[in-house]
Order: structure tokens, then C-alpha cells, then sequence
């Protein structure tokens, strides 16, 4: 395999990869994720290719959702990321 099909392999699989972005505490975007688990106020739970992330805080919104990213608004107090 050349040099230049290796890097867009790798720039594909890089893609596929979910991005979390925390800002403050106030909001979080989350992008490549496959779906809510579940949605409550306090809880929110997001499926990634790795596992779950979850967020725990108080006033949880989801703002926005694509098929590609989405958007949580509230106090966020807690983000964890599991693995499967």
C-alpha cells in the first residue's frame, strides 16, 4: 500500500471517531455518535463506536440533533466515557 493510500485510510477512520467537545459547563457537543440511549434531566446517555458517554447535571436539553452531531444544554456536572 502506497503512502498516500495509508493516510487516507487512516484519515477515514479518523473521521468515523466520536468528537466531544465540552464547553464550560454549560454545553456539549458531541459529534460521529450512534444514537441516545437514554434521556432524562439529570442523565443522558449517548452510544459511541467505543462505548457510551454520559452526562449527569442538572437541566439536561438536547438543543440539537443530526445524524451526525448533537448539542446538550444544562448544568453539566459529570462526563464519562466508557469503553465496552
Amino acid at each position: 500500500m502506497g503512502k498516500i493510500q495509508q493516510i487516507r485510510q487512516q484519515e477515514n477512520v479518523l473521521s468515523m471517531l466520536p468528537i466531544v467537545e465540552l464547553t464550560g459547563q454549560g454545553r456539549l457537543l458531541i459529534e460521529n455518535h450512534q444514537g441516545v440511549l437514554s434521556y432524562a434531566p439529570n442523565t443522558i446517555k449517548i452510544k459511541v463506536s467505543y462505548g457510551c458517554v454520559i452526562i449527569t447535571g442538572n437541566s439536561l436539553q438536547l438543543m440539537e440533533m443530526s445524524r451526525v452531531k448533537l448539542a446538550i444544554c444544562g448544568r453539566i456536572d459529570c462526563l464519562q466515557l466508557l469503553g465496552r
